[in-house]
């Protein structure tokens, strides 16, 4: 074999698929991890997520909520809308609260 996984063969009863699941889980936390680190240093999360200030008057809020409650497309498709990099930014702080 090319690669070997230690994983326990029992004949009895597998709990080989679950062993497997576990292990691929790694991958997806080593990932989470790469990507956390990378859009530290590289100013990546400042830069794209973090709400510039004219996006938090009153009016551009109120705006872009109407425009999304009829499903319009928004104005610029190119950059990422406040509601975008809140959400964004909830689930990478949701990571850092999960690695505490």
């Amino acid at each position: 074999a090319i690669i070997e996984l230690p994983l326990p063969v029992d004949l009895d009863q597998t709990g080989w698929g679950r062993n497997i699941h576990f292990m691929a889980a790694w991958i997806a936390v080593l990932n989470g991890f790469i990507y956390v680190t990378w859009g530290l240093l590289s100013g990546h999360f400042r830069r794209k997520f973090l709400p510039a200030r004219a996006q938090l008057e009153w009016r551009s809020v109120s705006e872009l909520v109407v425009r999304h409650l009829r499903l319009q497309v928004p104005r610029d498709p190119r950059g990422y809308n406040l509601l975008q990099r809140l959400a964004y930014m909830g689930v990478v702080s949701d990571f850092f609260r999960w690695l505490s």
